[in-house]
């Protein structure tokens, strides 16, 4: 039955005395459990907080009434009312057009978690806080407030790649990144020494073909793309032969000659060179004796040589790879005017003056037995007063030519092959006023090493020029050569400069007459023989100075004693000359016929005296006041007494 409190009188002070005990147990126990696991339960049985919510907590005392001997305890409860006030968020989107859309979200939402939109084409880069978009917000920003926030786009870039090694072909592009849903346009250029015609371009691993302007085109891109060229083969060397009004086509192997190709070919070229040779030149030759021969032979006996250029003055080895002359090489065939030759005993000559136009010397021919001989000399007077002649081309087997060989031609053009050794006699190229141009098809230091037995065998001695494989000749370096004979360069008006090399042994002292152009002469400072200072040629041993120019100055230093016999014989644009102390000879016609010596200076003018005699010890004393004269000085050294020996004593 329950009891009335308020009637219990004397039993308030035990109840009293219970509760207090009561409460001291409870306090007692309460200190087992710490405050954050009490927290950490309530939180449990509540739920966990949510992010960026204001917790409000409130602390009742519930009390439990005990009767009968039951203790009433007292429990602290912690209640928690969870914040979910919401915000308004206004996104706006920049870098695409796109509208401006709201998000409500609850207070402390993290920034970052906003919703975004996938927009087709464009790539999101983050939230920002201005409307510029240059200040982001972080990773652990939070939602407080209503407010503005700015989504920054950027159109999608897809990258494009190709080779970095790139053999053979070229790819061209303005770009290396396209657009989403953008097109895309390159180039493939294959070089020149790769087939055109085979390659294979590809994107993404799918053939793709150009337009008609050469452009490959890949629209609505939606990926990174990568571009590959397949199939970029290297050309075969093209060697073209060029027979006459045929050309013919060889595709060859990088290290293939001429004789290869020849041999490879054999039937197909043969089949050519005698139906030209046959169509000129119809009475020398039957088709069987020429169809008989081998194509080595065959080539001999029609054509005056095989050449690298069209006109024939650059004569190829046979034995070199053709790859060296170029990737594409046109060769070219100069047959010879068989009909127009009269040839016997390995020699060829006119058959009689009145041939006209051009004359191409072959090789060889075939003797009455079939035989092949090859023609090694124009004899004499083999083409004399024929006026109507034009050219004459001498193929690399002729080694002599006789004298007056070509005199009183027509002559205009003369290519004389390498073979040459000798020019003989006096007359070879007299009275060839037409004769414009010699082409020599060797180089200078073979030049310089032919037999040029007076100035009139030397067709220079017309032409006034000197081409060397088509280039006419302004430098002459001649750096192999052991020798230059005379008359080699005589009346060259083309030549400027000349060097000379250190194997230089032998020089004529004749090789400069005419050479009216020349400015500059140098020796190797290796050569053992010869030195040169004030371009000057000095014979170091002897001091004696062998050959001069225009601009040259004698050096004062006592390096010569001696003007050498012809020194600057025929130098006719030498305007003066000093005279150092040093020199006590001047030799036979050193300066004859200088034409525009009109000075010259000597240092030293006592005991000069002349004599007709090389090894007279004394003779007729030359004037020392005429001496004192430049002018006078200058008229007995090139005419008065040129033809005489100088001495001082």
């Amino acid at each position: 039955m329950p009891t009335n409190i308020g009637s219990m009188g004397n039993k308030n002070k035990r109840t009293s005395t219970n509760s207090k005990r009561s409460t001291n147990e409870m306090k007692e126990s309460a200190k087992s459990l710490s405050r954050k696991e009490k927290e950490r339960k309530l939180l449990e049985e509540l739920g966990s907080e949510q992010p960026g919510m204001n917790k409000r907590k409130k602390i009742a005392i519930g009390a439990t009434a005990g009767v009968l001997g039951v203790t009433a305890i007292l429990v602290p409860t912690v209640k928690y009312y969870i914040d979910n006030q919401k915000h308004t968020i206004t996104m706006k989107v920049k870098g695409v057009h796109y509208e401006t859309y709201q998000l409500e979200v609850k207070r402390g939402s993290l920034v970052k978690d906003l919703k975004t939109h996938t927009i087709t084409g464009y790539t999101f880069l983050g939230f920002f806080k201005d409307e510029a978009c240059t200040i982001p917000y972080e990773q652990a920003d939070k939602v407080t407030k209503s407010s503005t926030v700015y989504c920054k786009y950027e159109p999608t870039m897809f990258k494009v790649t190709y080779p970095t090694e790139q053999v053979g072909y070229i790819v061209e592009m303005e770009e290396d990144m396209v657009m989403y849903d953008f097109s895309f346009m390159f180039k493939v250029y294959i070089l020149d020494s790769y087939n055109k015609s085979n390659y294979i371009v590809k994107v993404n691993g799918k053939t793709v073909t150009a337009d008609a302007e050469g452009y490959y085109i890949v629209n609505n891109v939606t990926s990174d793309l990568n571009i590959t060229v397949e199939n970029v083969v290297k050309n075969k060397p093209i060697m073209s032969l060029n027979f006459g009004e045929t050309t013919i086509d060889f595709e060859i192997e990088e290290d293939a000659t001429l004789n290869d190709v020849l041999t490879e070919n054999e039937t197909l070229i043969k089949t050519q060179v005698v139906a030209e040779t046959l169509k000129n030149n119809p009475n020398t030759y039957t088709q069987e004796q020429l169809s008989n021969l081998s194509i080595t032979d065959l080539l001999n006996v029609t054509t005056s040589g095989i050449y690298t250029d069209e006109t024939c003055t650059k004569e190829i080895d046979l034995t070199k790879p053709l790859v060296e002359y170029g990737k594409e090489t046109t060769i070219h065939t100069q047959f010879a005017t068989l009909d127009k030759l009269s040839i016997s005993d390995s020699a060829a000559k006119a058959k009689d003056t009145s041939i006209s136009g051009e004359v191409v010397i072959p090789l060889s021919y075939l003797d009455s037995n079939g035989v092949k001989t090859e023609i090694t000399s124009i004899p004499k007077y083999a083409f004399s007063n024929c006026k109507e002649l034009t050219k004459v081309v001498i193929g690399n087997s002729v080694i002599y030519i006789g004298d007056g060989a070509f005199y009183n031609s027509g002559l205009t053009e003369i290519i004389i092959s390498k073979s040459v050794e000798k020019i003989d006699g006096s007359n070879a190229f007299v009275y060839c006023s037409n004769l414009k141009k010699t082409n020599y098809l060797g180089d200078i230091n073979s030049w310089v090493q032919i037999e040029f037995i007076t100035p009139p065998s030397n067709p220079i001695y017309a032409s006034k020029n000197l081409y060397i494989n088509g280039q006419l000749v302004t430098t002459a370096n001649i750096d192999t050569a052991t020798k230059i004979n005379g008359w080699c360069f005589y009346n060259l008006a083309s030549l400027k400069n000349v060097i000379i090399g250190k194997n230089v042994t032998s020089i004529h002292t004749s090789i400069f007459q005419y050479c009216a152009g020349l400015e500059s002469l140098e020796v190797d400072s290796e050569n053992p023989k010869y030195h040169s200072a004030g371009n000057c040629i000095i014979e170091t041993a002897s001091k004696t100075l062998i050959l001069g120019c225009k601009n040259s100055i004698i050096p004062t230093d006592g390096s010569v004693t001696s003007i050498g016999d012809s020194a600057f014989y025929y130098c006719t644009s030498l305007i003066s000359i000093i005279i150092p102390e040093s020199v006590t000879s001047i030799e036979f016609r050193a300066f004859y016929n200088c034409t525009s010596l009109t000075s010259v200076e000597f240092k030293n003018t006592s005991g000069w005296w002349r004599s007709a005699s090389q090894t007279a010890t004394s003779g007729t004393s030359i004037n020392e006041t005429d001496l004192a004269n430049p002018t006078t000085a200058a008229t007995y050294l090139k005419s008065t007494y040129s033809y005489q020996y100088w001495k001082r004593t």
